[in-house]
């Protein structure tokens, strides 16, 4: 039987320092939106990168306080690389999946694509790991057609509160429905008030599952047993200087 890989040791602070992404788009194509949570700075940001999708960014509502943009994937990931490498933080998504995504984005970017490859960490098993140790007793939820370790059951786990807009299986309807909006209308401000709302709250439930995970994550490495005690000589991985930087998985 093949035995699983050992975590890698995640320490309070780079927990609270660390880069938190999300994809979201329809199953069949590739992502049409991208956020990004730098838990550091407490700052939120996304990328609209379907370019039939781009007018969306001009659109303004009350319920939007953050940056949205306009990018193609490549722009989008060099931009954070220089975040990421600048500062020497680690990225987590929740499940395998922007990692895979991310490598197919990048096929024409020999460069960057070998700088993502294998940089983003999957929260999961991180996540299941402290439950294990700290709520064996929880039984978590399942849904049709999806596991128990869902970002959500977790975020329930530490008492993040969502926005109630969430709902599994709506983002892909969400798209679609601007999308097809866009094509017929051209502009945002043509939009019916339903197809302005599919666009309002897909940000707003990307928004959620960034900051949720990051919140998450933060609970997993302040309760985790590898956290080194005060004085310990542990240091910031800020400081470290380049021959001992954190090591990126291959």
């Amino acid at each position: 039987m093949k035995e699983k890989a050992a975590l890698r040791p995640l320490r309070a602070a780079e927990a609270k320092r660390a880069v938190f992404i999300d994809f979201e788009g329809t199953r069949k194509d590739l992502p049409s939106l991208l956020g990004v949570y730098i838990a550091g700075k407490k700052s939120f940001s996304q990328t609209v990168m379907e370019q039939a999708l781009y007018p969306a960014v001009l659109y303004k509502s009350p319920k939007i306080g953050w940056r949205v943009k306009a990018a193609g994937p490549a722009e989008a990931l060099e931009k954070l690389r220089c975040v990421v490498e600048s500062r020497r933080l680690r990225v987590f998504a929740w499940t395998t999946l922007e990692q895979r995504t991310i490598i197919k984005l990048l096929k024409g970017f020999p460069e960057l694509r070998e700088f993502w490859r294998g940089r983003v960490e999957n929260a999961i098993p991180y996540a299941k790991e402290w439950k294990r140790r700290v709520h064996p007793e929880v039984k978590l939820s399942r849904k049709k057609g999806r596991g128990p370790n869902t970002l959500e059951n977790y975020e329930k786990l530490i008492g993040f509160k969502r926005h109630t807009i969430h709902g599994w299986g709506l983002t892909g309807k969400r798209v679609r429905g601007v999308r097809a909006a866009l094509a017929k209308r051209g502009s945002m401000k043509k939009l019916t008030r339903t197809q302005k709302g599919y666009w309002t709250n897909l940000l707003i439930h990307n928004r959620d599952d960034c900051q949720g995970m990051a919140a998450v994550m933060a609970v997993v490495a302040r309760e985790s047993p590898t956290r080194r005690r005060k004085g310990s000589g542990a240091r910031d991985p800020e400081r470290l200087p380049p021959e001992q930087s954190i090591p990126v998985r291959s």
